[in-house]
This record gives structure tokens, sequence and C-alpha cells, in this order.
């Protein structure tokens, strides 16, 4: 049997170069179509290979090599074939050479196809009870190192594993589920390659729907169960799909024989206990769902009702904005005026700080000396024969007068130099404070007309 040529030139030690001979550069006797055409897909895609052969195309059949080496054609242990046709429902295993040949050893180009990573979950299931525990893994062909589980909730949070939610291990993540973990979930690598997507639903009610949570294969066997929390599951339970009831089933599960794209659409059951919330199972032919790109919030709202909030909601606003109009530039001014004064308040207060302790030291000095001044001083009116007396109790007097008055100047320069500033800060707060008053009045009055403007239009966009 011959197989598609792989050359490697080694040109000098740090160069060298891999050749792929396609036999499409030569008249080759058939082709291997791809549909759709592209060499890389997630699991559970489907891939059609068709060999298109000059003539008569009995005897030909699809043929692989694995990465894994093994060699086999199409309808034995993979793929179904239909006419000239392979159809394949693809997994990681899948990954390898594919090409068309004939009985007698022909063969046609050969195309590489890779199945990229993909999401796991167990178990195998959509639907869960509140508190229960499921395991999703990041299964990657090769290096799976960067690749990140990710979700987008219900509630429109897109996260990863290991944030406030779900314990990393390797590449699984392992999570302890809550009605708020319902959503998509995907693994993602840091160059924004993604795997399939599943999703996921937490009920807090008493009855689920355990249904597969990938893609099933067109032709397997299905079961679905309407399992009950606390109580066994053998109860008679309703099934229906898209709304519509298929059947009751005394055992609790339904079996669809050979799945088919037809099966395809919303399932749920209800049984005495309740009623089970609603999953998809899908087939491979539809592809891998869709991972959701983060959302900017719009609000949203009818033309009548929009018109209806303007017209209520702007008379509110046309006499509340009158009022703003007139009060702002009192507000203005009064603030500049503020502004001006504070440095002058600002400075008056430190030298008046820094000249107290002076007058504080001072006065106990001539508290001290003016009674001794005072008892002297009638002792020198009277006459120079007290003044004999009265001089012990100048003499007394003189030296805390002495002490005390440098202290009673210092503060009283201080004083002084402080009062001015304390005056004009004074005074511009005394002059602003009026417009900052009308201000303040006109922002008082107008902001409920404001306020009751302003919510008539949120209500509106609601």
């Amino acid at each position: 049997m011959q197989l598609p040529l792989s050359l490697s030139l080694s040109l000098s030690p740090s160069l060298s170069l891999s050749l792929f001979l396609s036999f499409s550069d030569f008249s080759l006797p058939a082709s291997l179509i791809v549909s759709p055409d592209r060499s890389q897909f997630f699991e559970y895609e489907s891939v059609s290979l068709s060999c298109e052969v000059q003539g008569n195309s009995a005897g030909w059949r699809v043929v692989r090599n694995t990465l894994r080496g093994y060699l086999s054609e199409c309808n034995t242990d993979w793929g179904k074939q239909q006419g000239s046709s392979c159809i394949v429902y693809l997994i990681p295993s899948d990954s390898g050479v594919y090409w068309c040949e004939s009985g007698s050893g022909e063969h046609s180009n050969a195309v590489k196809i890779t199945v990229h990573a993909f999401l796991s979950v167990s178990p195998d299931r959509s639907q869960f009870f509140k508190y229960e525990s499921v395991s999703l893994s990041c299964e990657v062909q090769g290096n799976s190192a960067g690749w990140i589980l990710k979700r987008y909730t219900v509630s429109g949070e897109r996260s990863d594993c290991g944030g406030n939610w779900g314990k990393q291990q390797g590449s699984s993540c392992n999570v302890s589920l809550t009605p708020s973990h319902s959503g998509k979930y995907w693994c993602e690598s840091g160059s924004g390659e993604h795997s399939n997507a599943v999703n996921i639903t937490v009920h807090a009610g008493a009855v689920i729907l355990e249904s597969p949570a990938l893609p099933v294969t067109e032709g397997d066997s299905v079961t679905l169960r309407c399992r009950h929390q606390g109580t066994p599951s053998d109860l008679t339970a309703v099934f229906y799909k898209d709304g519509s009831l298929i059947r009751a089933e005394s055992s609790g599960e339904m079996t669809i024989p050979a799945v088919s794209k037809s099966d395809e659409g919303f399932y749920k059951c209800s049984s005495s206990k309740g009623e089970s919330p609603e999953s998809w199972i899908l087939s491979p032919d539809a592809g891998p769902s869709p991972i959701p790109s983060p959302v900017v919030p719009v609000l949203s709202m009818s033309l009548p009702r929009l018109l209806c909030s303007l017209l209520v909601g702007s008379p509110y606003l046309l006499v509340g904005s009158p009022y703003l109009l007139v009060g702002s530039p009192y507000l203005l001014v009064g603030s500049l005026y503020l502004l001006v004064g504070s440095p002058y308040l600002l400075v008056g207060s430190l030298y008046l700080l820094v000249g107290s302790p002076y007058l504080l030291v001072g006065s106990p000095y001539l508290l001290v000396g003016s009674p001794y001044l005072l008892v002297g001083s009638p002792y020198l009116l009277v006459g120079s024969l007290y003044l004999l007396v009265g001089s012990p109790y100048l003499l007394v007097g003189s030296p805390y007068l002495l002490v005390g008055s440098p202290y009673l100047l210092v503060g009283s320069l201080y004083l002084l130099v402080g009062s001015p500033y304390l005056l004009v800060g004074s005074l511009y707060l005394l002059v602003g404070s009026p417009y900052l008053l009308v201000g303040s009045l006109y922002l008082l009055v107008g902001s409920p007309y404001l306020l009751v403007g302003s919510l008539y239009l949120l209500v509106g966009s609601l």
C-alpha cells in the first residue's frame, strides 16, 4: 500500500526543511473532498469525506492513518459509509491523515485532519440539583498548559474557574453547584482557541431531567431519566419535546433507540414531585454551541413608552432647570469669595495661634505685678515720707512687670498682625455666604423637579 510522502531535508545544523508532497500535484485518478472544507474541527463536529474518481468509483474507499499510527478504512471501527462518502462524527482520536484508495492500491491526495480540545462533563448530564458536584475537564491533544475553563452564566457574568467559583485541579475544574452556576461552559487557550460549549442548568426544585450534556451520535441510543431529589427515580414520569407531550413512562425513563436529526429539540419531564427544566438534545450535525461574547447592556424601550415618559417628565425638568440656572451663578460667586477669603482666615488663625502662648505667659506676670504697683502708687502720691515705705513695693513689682512686658509685647504684635487677616477673611466669608445661601436655596427648590423628571425618564427606559 502506498502512503503520502513526507520528506525531511537537513540543510545545516540550524536549518531544516520539511516537505509534504501532495499527490494532487500529479495526475491522480481520484481526489479526496472534505466538507466542510477545513482541516481543523472540534470534537462532536461531523465531516464528510468523499472520493471523486475519474471514471468508475467502485472499489474506492476512504482510508486514514491516525496520530497513534492506526491504519484503517471507513466503516470499520469509525465513520459511516454513505455511497462514495464517509461521514465521521469526530473525537480527538480521529486526528490523522485521510486519503482515498482503490483496491489496486491507487490513491488520491491526502488531507490532515486535527480534532481540537473539547470539554468533558462528569457525570455526563446537563441538569443538576443544588449542591451537587460536577467535574469539567479540558481534554487537549498535546500540551494542555494554558487552557482554562470559562463560563457565561444566565445572569451575564463571564469568568474563569478558580476565581470566585470552582477549584482548578490540573486540566479539570471541580464545582459545587448552586442555581447561580447555571450557564454555558467551555475551555479556552491563551491564544483564544476554544472547545465545544456545554450548557449546565442547576435546579433548586425536586425534579431534573438526566440527559447527555454532549451531542449524541446519530444512530445511537439515548436514555432520558426523570430524576427526583431524595426519592427513588422509578416514579411515573411524563416526557415532553418542544412543549408537546411524547408519552408517559412508569419507569421514569424514556429511550430514543436511534437518534436522528429530527430528535433534536428541547426536552423536559414532569411527575407528581414537580417538573424539570428543559434541556437541549443536540445531534453532531448541528456543530458546536457558539461561545458567547462579552455583552454590553443596552437600554431599550418602545417608542410609545419613550414618548409617554418624555411627556410626563419634561415639565418637571422644565420647572427645575430655571432654578438650577439661576442658582448656579450664586453658588459660583459664593464659592469664589469663600476660596479667596479662606487663605486670610488661615493666616490670621496661625498668627493668633502663635501669639496666644505669649499672651498667656505674660498675663500672670502682669497679674502678679499689678497689685504691687497698686499698693506702691498711693504711697508715692502721699509724699516723700511715704516714698521710703513705698519704694520696696515698687522694687518688688517692677521685676514682674519687666518680665511680663516682653511676652505681652510679642503676643500683642502677633495679635496685631493676625487681626487684619482674620478681618479680611471674615469679610469675604460674610460677602460670600449670602451667595452660597441663595444658590443653595435655588438648588434645593430645583432638585425635586429634576429628581422627578429623571425618575420618569428612568421608568420609561426600563
